[in-house]
């Protein structure tokens, strides 16, 4: 009896011991300097398929095929780091509750929130791209952005949220310095001369774009029910084009297999041209790695208001878009 009191004990005492996952990014400790992500990335674009198109990219900034507009639902965002699992690859200390980064319980909201803007090829995407052969990517300078653009800074704190930080300022060097330097960059890079400049278009764009698609805020006292929504039926029952892909751009989350539940919705652009904002949404398209693990029939929504909502903004959107 005594012994397996002492392995059980030494059971417990291990798993308290696991250490978690740490993604490259934060502060650079001692200092109010982002990390640099991109130290080890690679020069070649990301081509699943080898499609020769996507291996002929340089990997340079503009020289993409369409904008993947990510946005995350925010409750299964803070479930899925719960049990490990970080969608956005942008933490540290990734574990299971209760070893691991949770959110802050105020921000952990009814709300689908900016992941990113992600420009892609037809057949693959970029990532970490450097300016030119001589000017490489830099992380993003968060005490220069934060001085010159506070009034930005503040807006993107009400659409792009990261409900691990309590700040909008501290999320310049957690999930805002994550995409600019590996999607916003690839994005635009304005030759190198400027990087603050280049980063004010990047969010100025996504801030545009979260305008543009408004899709809906905070839902206030709505009870959590599992509405299932089946993502190759939701584009065309929607009217939405689906040239690109037969499948939605509803993904399901990869930390609940048995019962998968909605985490991400992409809305994609094929124009690249920035006046071409109600082409936005005009289309619907499943991430690369945006499989359900086995369960690729249907996704849940657990706020079933929200995820009725979702629904009627999408089509109004591309009822404003065919106009």
């Amino acid at each position: 009896m005594l012994a397996d009191f002492f392995f059980l004990l030494l059971l417990f005492l291990a798993l308290l011991g696991v250490e978690g996952v740490d993604y490259p990014g934060g502060w650079l400790p001692g200092t109010q300097q982002c990390v640099d992500i991109c130290t080890h990335s690679s020069a070649e674009p990301v081509c699943p398929t080898r499609d020769p198109a996507c291996l002929r990219k340089k990997q340079q900034p503009g020289d993409y095929d369409f904008l993947l507009l990510e946005q995350l639902f925010l409750p299964q965002f803070c479930r899925d780091l719960l049990a490990g699992v970080d969608p956005t690859i942008s933490h540290r200390n990734v574990n299971k509750y209760p070893r691991g980064i949770t959110c802050e319980p105020s921000l952990a909201v009814s709300k689908l929130s900016i992941h990113g803007l992600w420009p892609n090829y037809n057949a693959g995407f970029s990532a970490c791209c450097n300016v030119s052969n001589a000017i490489r990517n830099q992380p993003l300078d968060a005490l220069g952005f934060a001085a010159k653009m506070p009034d930005l800074l503040a807006e993107l704190g009400q659409v792009w949220v990261d409900p691990t930080q309590q700040s909008s300022f501290n999320t310049l060097c957690e999930l805002y310095n994550h995409e600019f330097q590996k999607h916003g960059l690839c994005y635009t890079a304005d030759g190198g001369i400027n990087f603050d400049q280049s980063a004010r278009d990047y969010f100025l764009w996504i801030h545009t774009i979260a305008e543009v698609t408004s899709l809906p805020g905070t839902i206030v006292g709505v009870a959590e029910f599992g509405s299932r929504y089946r993502r190759k039926g939701m584009a065309g029952s929607m009217g939405f084009s689906t040239n690109r892909s037969s499948t939605s751009g509803l993904v399901c989350s990869a930390a609940n297999v048995s019962s998968p539940t909605a985490a991400d919705l992409g809305l994609c652009q094929f124009a690249k041209d920035r006046s071409s904002q109600r082409d936005f949404a005009s289309c619907l398209v499943q991430k690369v790695q945006g499989e359900c693990r086995g369960v690729a029939s249907a996704c849940y929504f657990f706020d079933w208001m929200l995820a009725l909502w979702v629904l009627d903004e999408l089509d109004e959107l591309v009822s404003n878009s065919k106009r």
